[in-house]
């Protein structure tokens, strides 16, 4: 593998995005139509698939590599990794966040705290607006409580019947809790049970990819524009068939998943074209690389239920682009420099890629 996976910050750049004028559309504070302000307000679910894909694409891809070029995977080494990276902006988030409750600026229980300090944001009730887009990172984390355990011990192909398991047992609870109604949206949405399906597919991309790069028809695939048009016009109308009924809600959520498979392996792939040039151009690798932050303090500034100045634009987007930069100078980048000067440290650790910067 290159130094840097093609394309990664740029869908990244995109992701995010998405999730922030998705969130400022649903505040109505952007100069568009209602119309649009609705489609918008539509997508931030969208980008937050991205995410998990892209993040089950890239950590397990680091893992196998991990264990072709050493003979091994340390569980130890990619924790201590993890926590460095994610912990630090999400706590520091969290500070802040209690220091405004304090001085009555928002409201937040202790009992959010307590789920967004221990990433368990995604069950129990729905959250308060400043905090429950950690729900996002509370999938996450359960993730890597699980998966990494599975591929340090388990052969690859036994990973790769269980990501498929995951995938269908997901689907039938999806059927079932819709055929139930009333649909409980927020553990249909946001619970690692129906949310996780984003990442597995991820993972099986990842197991898979050096097979299916090799194969002359995937690079055709790649290389046609088709490709590209038919998978996001797909993903646009996706939310329609996902509103159909209980079969609609699962075959939305499988097509939406591999609808961005099939970009994320075409543009890492196949990294040509004019799309593919302004993935990896530096303004989107830019934002793809304070991603993270961007994610962390865009809902601080996009609450629907706030009139006032830091709701509006385009004051909100100003203010989240600050308080994302502090985070990522303040506090990312500090702790990502313990994070390698503690891996150079380590006689059993080598030196990762740069792409391990997920």
């Amino acid at each position: 593998m290159s130094n840097r996976i093609p394309s990664l910050d740029g869908l990244r750049a995109v992701s995010i995005v998405a999730v922030i004028l998705g969130h400022v559309a649903a505040c109505r504070a952007l100069p568009f139509s209602p119309r649009v302000l609705d489609f918008l307000a539509r997508i931030p679910t969208l980008g937050v698939r991205v995410f998990f894909v892209l993040s089950g694409f890239l950590i397990t891809t680091l893992i196998l590599e991990e264990r072709e070029r050493t003979g091994r995977f340390s569980l130890s080494n990619f924790y201590m990794r993890r926590a460095w990276r994610i912990l630090p902006p999400a706590y520091a988030l969290l500070f802040c966040l209690l220091v405004a409750n304090l001085l009555q600026l928002i409201s937040i229980s202790p009992v959010d705290y307590f789920r967004g300090f221990t990433y368990f944001m995604n069950y129990g009730p729905v959250p308060a607006w400043y905090a429950g887009h950690l729900w996002s990172l509370s999938v996450e984390e359960q993730f890597y409580l699980i998966w990494p355990f599975l591929l340090a011990f388990l052969p690859t192909r036994t990973c790769r019947s269980i990501a498929l398991s995951f995938i269908v047992v997901s689907a039938g609870l999806r059927y079932h809790m819709v055929a139930q109604l009333p649909v409980d949206e927020w553990r249909l949405e946001y619970q690692f049970q129906y949310a996780g399906t984003a990442i597995a597919f991820g993972c099986l991309l990842a197991i898979d990819r050096k097979w299916l790069y090799a194969q002359p028809w995937f690079h055709t695939i790649c290389a046609s524009p088709i490709t590209l048009v038919a998978a996001c016009a797909v993903l646009l109308a996706n939310t329609k068939l996902r509103g159909s009924g209980a079969f609609g809600a699962c075959a939305g959520d499988i097509v939406a998943n591999f609808c961005i498979l099939v970009l994320v392996a075409k543009f890492t792939c196949q990294p040509v074209g004019f799309v593919a040039k302004i993935l990896n151009s530096r303004p989107l690798v830019a934002v793809g690389l304070i991603s993270y932050s961007l994610y962390l303090w865009q809902q601080e500034f996009a609450n629907p239920d706030v009139h006032n100045w830091s709701s509006r634009f385009p004051y909100n987007l100003l203010m989240i682009v600050a308080c994302s930069l502090g985070s990522y100078f303040l506090v990312e980048k500090p702790t990502l420099r313990i994070r390698k000067s503690l891996a150079v440290a380590s006689p059993r650790r080598k030196p990762y890629e740069a792409a391990a910067r997920a």
